[in-house]
């Protein structure tokens, strides 16, 4: 994970990166300290860009009592939660490692940009030629395991929710959900160059599908008025996990 500032860093940073980026585990801001600007850390404002899964993370980390520990003042620092539409993300090893450059023949040094669109992985080189284009479905091995679950394509917990789908080359489709993001909405439009998006359906059409394939995936029945936690050992037995003996009783 990375602290942006400013218009220029944010370009900068543009783009999308296909890894866990732990930015739940990197709220603590005395690693950021020569970044953010001199104030009291109840009067910073930080927006938080990330999948729908950390999102709902963060949600919950505001929504109930944990104890923050270190991360209490970057959660509570928090004012924008902004979703990139997400269906699977991959283990970094598996997709650039074996996936990229063991089976493909490409340095993952010699890719200056990734991108999914239309169903394709694809890679460009650092001048931006097109390097690999290749069906989405041949990298799905190296997705993360738990993603086969997960229904939230378009990030429901978020005030604002970013991605290709439904949109033109060149523009974002963007789904302001809460007052918060509207506020952040009204406050940048006046720089943004924008329209209507040409294909309302396709993002609805997506999220259904996700949401089918996510419900087809799960191991065990679906309860939505389910307790937050369960027992290791309950989780492991719905998916045929073996348990060590020291982990019988959790």
């Amino acid at each position: 994970p990375s602290l942006r500032r400013g218009l220029e860093e944010l370009v900068e940073n543009a783009g999308s990166f296909y890894n866990q980026t732990m930015a739940l585990g990197n709220l603590g801001l005395d690693q950021w300290e020569h970044k953010l600007p001199d104030k009291d850390p109840e009067d910073l404002s930080l927006a938080m860009v990330g999948t729908p899964c950390e999102i709902e993370g963060v949600r919950a980390l505001e929504d109930f009592d944990w104890d923050y520990a270190s991360q209490e003042a970057g959660v509570r620092a928090i004012d924008y939660r902004i979703a990139l539409m997400c269906t699977k993300n991959f283990n970094y090893k598996r997709l650039m490692g074996d996936k990229i450059q063991e089976q493909r023949g490409i340095d993952p040094e010699d890719i200056g940009k990734m991108d999914v669109l239309h169903g394709k992985m694809m890679a460009y080189d650092h001048d931006g030629e097109l390097i690999l284009e290749e069906d989405v479905e041949n990298f799905h091995d190296a997705a993360l395991k738990g993603c086969d679950e997960c229904a939230d394509f378009t990030g429901y917990c978020a005030d604002i929710t970013v991605g290709s789908v439904g949109s033109s080359d060149e523009y974002s489709s963007v789904i302001v959900r809460t007052e918060e993001g509207l506020d952040a909405w009204e406050l940048t439009a006046p720089d943004l160059d924008y329209h209507d998006l040409e294909d309302r359906s396709a993002i609805g059409g997506l999220q259904s599908w996700d949401k089918k394939k996510a419900f087809e995936s799960l191991r065990r029945p679906f309860d939505p008025d389910a307790p937050r936690f369960i027992e290791y050992a309950e989780h492991a037995e719905q998916y045929g996990t073996t348990l060590n003996p020291h982990e019988s009783d959790h």
